[in-house]
């Protein structure tokens, strides 16, 4: 995989099976998570497959059990894994509902370093597992609280408390994600399920019966399920899952989730909804909701398409510098899949202006910020140069000592003595810290390619 060579890992469980096609016993329809799980400096993909086995089983002689792997970047697979999550039919619709279908998420809910790894089998319990393959919890389908559940009517919203004749719930096919839903630091981690009901259907014998579309949230420290969830949801969240970010305008984020009901909803920690929510596209919804600044007038945007072609924009009341929880399907730019993942790079110094009196010159220009135009930045860098700078000589320009950065939209102004013989100059910015993050990150250093240029000195 190093050189950007392609390459084709054969995932599956070669303890359970002898052979293997051109990519797994099954397919592989989820997206892989990259990060370093282990905390070895080293990224490792976490992946999950459609294989189904007889073996392990929740009890004798009914289901079986899927795989998901952690792969380091030799193609090995990593000591503990894969894991065997169970199910009491892990075969119940092929392909889109076989195995482990969705997709793996990542995040350090130990605050260790070290990653834990979330994902159910279908018709199984979410699990969270450590980087060793061991198991941290066990997210019990149990209910929170309990109300009327679903009205059965398409045409009008739910949103309610789940009926107690439908617990447990079970996992299947919806996409999940970690957040900070409570604002304090501690992580949950949200997805989809289903009710009770839907388990004579999956064995495959009696008539239809009705059952619940559930979102639920679980303290990823605990394993507790959360007071007010799961919610009822309108229809099955196939494939999609919730993305979160504060858009109500009272600090604390909501989960924004939507589903093939028609609606897209959005639940704080204590189940309500903002006014105005839900919002009604009137159509099929098979995608995350995607949130970010799209105006850049200060406030973030959802954006949600649906089956039929249709792309929905609704505005928010949701500042744009705010700490980041799960902004999209595998969470960042970079579809890492990991919670705390910083992928966004700092703004383009767009503005830089050079002038002369005496014997100093000044710069003047904008703090672009570390992430986007949220946040302040670590450092500058300014180098000058009697030649033009380019992005593969700025090394080896001559550096020039100035002050750190302000934050983000502050005008920045820099007096120096220049270099002798300098004519042209060249900055820029490095990471810091992302605005109201809540914990350390490791960061890349910003690309070379994000240089502010100005000159020329006669």
């Amino acid at each position: 995989m190093q050189n950007a060579r392609p390459s084709r890992l054969q995932v599956f469980d070669a303890s359970s099976a002898s052979g293997v096609d051109a990519f797994a016993p099954r397919a592989i329809i989820a997206s892989a998570a990259i990060a370093d799980v282990d905390n070895d400096g080293a990224n490792e993909i976490v992946i999950s497959t459609d294989e189904t086995y007889a073996s392990p089983s929740p009890a004798p002689g009914v289901g079986g059990s899927g795989r998901a792997y952690v792969i380091r970047a030799n193609g090995t697979i990593a000591p503990g894994w894969p894991v065997k999550p169970t199910s009491i039919n892990p075969n119940a619709v092929p392909l889109v509902a076989q195995g482990v279908v969705t997709s793996p998420v990542v995040a350090d809910v130990s605050g260790n370093g070290t990653k834990q790894i979330a994902l159910g089998v279908f018709l199984g319990d979410a699990t969270i597992y450590n980087a060793d393959g061991t198991t941290a919890h066990t997210l019990q389908g149990t209910f929170g609280g309990t109300g009327a559940g679903s009205d059965t009517n398409e045409t009008t919203p739910e949103g309610g408390l789940p009926r107690s004749s439908h617990s447990p719930s079970h996992f299947y096919v919806a996409q999940g994600a970690f957040a900070d839903i409570h604002g304090l630091g501690q992580l949950d981690y949200l997805a989809g399920e289903v009710g009770n009901g839907i388990v004579g259907s999956a064995a495959g014998s009696g008539p239809p019966v009705l059952f619940d579309h559930l979102l639920s949230a679980w303290n990823a420290t605990t394993g507790a399920v959360e007071p007010a969830f799961p919610r009822v949801i309108e229809d099955w969240q196939f494939f999609n899952g919730p993305a979160v970010a504060e858009i109500s305008g009272d600090g604390l984020p909501e989960i924004i989730d939507s589903s093939g009901g028609y609606f897209v909803h959005a639940f704080n920690a204590a189940g309500v909804e903002p006014a105005g929510w839900p919002k009604l596209t009137g159509h099929w919804q098979t995608a995350t909701p995607s949130i970010g600044d799209i105006n850049d007038d200060g406030q973030v945007d959802i954006v949600q398409t649906t089956r039929l072609g249709t792309l929905f924009v609704w505005q928010t009341a949701g500042e744009t510098c705010q700490p980041d929880q799960w902004r999209k399907f595998r969470h960042d730019e970079w579809n890492t899949g990991t919670y705390g993942a910083d992928t966004r790079r700092p703004a383009r110094i767009d503005d830089l202006r050079f002038s002369v009196s005496g014997t100093s010159a000044k710069l003047t220009w904008t703090a672009p910020g570390d992430d986007g135009r949220c946040g302040t930045a670590s450092a500058y860098e300014l180098r000058a140069s009697a030649t033009p700078i380019t992005r593969a000589n700025f090394a080896s320009a001559t550096p020039i000592a100035i002050a750190p950065p302000a934050a983000a939209g502050t005008a920045e102004t820099r007096t120096f003595t220049p270099p002798a013989g300098a004519l042209f100059y060249a900055l820029r910015r490095r990471r810091g810290r992302q605005q109201g993050a809540d914990r350390e990150r490791r960061r890349p250093r910003s690309p070379p390619g994000a240089l502010a240029a100005a000159g020329r000195r006669a």
